[in-house]
């Protein structure tokens, strides 16, 4: 009889520990998708900031050379990349498109990309005029 008590005993123990596992194990899986989700959100959100850098760039750009900016630019950052592509139109109008490009170290299948484009205008007949932003809008 007490032979039979450390049989259930013993597989009690097996039973408990072998759920336990399986919870664990559940946790840690939940766990890794729950980081690669924040970690993807992170990405984008560093996409779209460098994005916005290559924006802020190219107005800079506009106000130091006014309608001397060269067309594309191209900047290498530690944390990723932004281009810009402005488009000068009549009148003082133009067009900045900006792309940022964030990756996370060296896996290049973890690179997000977001791009901007702006419009807005600024007055040739004066030098000293500062761009103004008409509007502008995340493409996908």
């Amino acid at each position: 009889m007490v032979r039979n008590q450390r049989g259930n005993a013993l597989l009690l123990v097996i039973v408990v520990f072998a759920t336990l596992f399986a919870l664990a194990g559940m946790s840690f899986e939940r766990g890794e998708q729950l980081l690669r989700r924040m970690q993807h959100q992170s990405l984008e959100q560093a996409a779209l900031n460098l994005a916005e850098a290559g924006v802020e760039y190219a107005l800079h750009q506009i106000v130091l050379a006014g309608n001397d900016v060269k067309h594309t630019t191209e900047v290498e950052l530690e944390t990723g990349s932004f281009s810009t592509s402005v488009l000068y139109s009549f009148s003082g109008r133009f067009e900045i498109v900006a792309t940022g490009s964030a990756k996370n170290g060296h896996r290049l299948e973890d690179t997000v990309i977001k791009t901007l484009k702006v419009h807005g205008r600024f007055s040739p007949d004066e030098p000293d005029a500062v761009p103004v932003v008409m509007g502008w809008e995340e493409l996908l």
